[in-house]
């Protein structure tokens, strides 16, 4: 048991609550980039999000930035954010 511990302590970043009788284990979500789709190519954006967030964040964070998205997905195989946008004439710079 004390194994198992010692190697959960080194794979994974977590912060342990204490809450009446029982502890709370709270994995920080990890970063992901987002990636926009603009004609059948990816551009990587400087917006990242944590792969745990809805997609209309996502879609508001590329809105901030200037893209007009009309689908946001997440691809496991990429470990990223999809943007797809209409944009191709004058893409934020």
């Amino acid at each position: 048991m004390s194994s198992y511990r010692k190697v959960s302590s080194l794979s994974f970043p977590k912060v342990v609550a204490v809450v009446g009788s029982c502890s709370v284990l709270r994995i920080r979500p990890r970063l992901r980039p987002v990636l926009i789709e603009l004609g059948g190519r990816f551009i990587k954006s400087d917006i990242v999000a944590s792969d745990a967030e809805e997609p209309a964040r996502v879609s508001m964070k590329a809105r901030d930035k200037g893209w007009s998205p009309y689908r946001v997905r997440f691809d496991d195989i990429q470990a990223a954010w999809i943007v797809s946008t209409f944009d191709r004439t004058n893409p934020p710079g």
